[in-house]
């Protein structure tokens, strides 16, 4: 298993880079930040549709956005079930209500920033990237749930404590964060 951090651009290849050692020094988990695109997305995010691909020798991945900070030691290989397509649901959200209405979707409706998935998972992948470059609000989020609403994997929920959206505010430090019991926060928001 590798652990892949995506973070492209000004600003987004130093956090990535930070955020996959921090993730392998919480998981014991070899991780790497893709801080290229070799592929000509219209937006890095849309990577993740290729990350098979980019490592052929990987027989499973977990990937992770940039904006994710692990806060707690946790095991990828206990998370991980070779069966199913791995992912933590997205808050209730007006928005993704929505999205879900508009694209035909039901809920669950997963957060893509943290997925767990293997090389039978690779139509999910494909039936994604063949939405690019936009499919819906949220880029590449919207083609993945499509997909596995409507493929054969079977989809696996961890808990939001693996993915849990936090907004950055004032004072919101990482002492602050470390006093939750989150696992992983998703600091949602964030730009260059």
């Amino acid at each position: 298993m590798l652990g892949v951090c995506i973070g492209v651009g000004r600003g987004w290849a130093e956090a990535a880079t930070r955020a996959a050692s921090r993730m392998q020094a919480m998981t014991g988990v070899r991780c790497v930040a893709l801080t290229h695109d070799p592929i000509g997305c219209v937006h890095p995010s849309w990577l993740k549709c290729h990350l098979l691909d980019l490592y052929p020798e990987e027989a499973s991945i977990f990937s992770f956005d940039a904006d994710i900070l692990c806060l707690r030691p946790w095991a990828p290989y206990a998370a991980y079930s070779p069966e199913h397509f791995t992912a933590v649901p997205e808050p209730p959200n007006p928005a993704v209500d929505a999205e879900c209405e508009e694209f035909g979707l039901g809920l669950p409706y997963v957060n893509a920033g943290f997925t767990i998935f293997d090389r039978s998972h690779l139509g999910i992948w494909q039936a994604t990237w063949a939405r690019h470059p936009r499919w819906g609000t949220w880029l590449e989020q919207t083609g993945l749930n499509h997909a596995l609403q409507h493929g054969t994997s079977p989809l696996r929920l961890l808990p939001r404590t693996y993915n849990t959206l936090v907004r950055p505010a004032p004072g919101l430090c990482a002492a602050a964060l470390r006093s939750r019991r989150e696992i992983n926060v998703h600091l949602a928001g964030l730009n260059d």
